[in-house]
């Protein structure tokens, strides 16, 4: 696994929780050594990764609609 899928998996069970509860889930759990600024990085990377999905979803159904009409 990734650190990126890591962190996902991290965020997923534990939920919105700090960087350095993060850190620690993944060192203990997957004995991967994560640095808590790594963790931000990752965690926004993440968010923009989902930003860019909605975005794209949004303008499929935007442009599906003009196209019919």
């Amino acid at each position: 696994m990734s650190k990126l899928d890591l962190v996902r998996h991290a965020l997923h069970e534990l939920g919105e929780v700090s960087a350095e509860d993060i850190s620690r889930y993944v060192g203990t759990r997957f004995h991967v050594a994560i640095e808590p600024p790594v963790v931000h990085i990752i965690r926004a990377t993440l968010r923009h990764q989902e930003m860019l999905q909605r975005y794209r979803e949004e303008t499929r159904g935007v442009l599906k609609l003009a196209r019919s009409a």
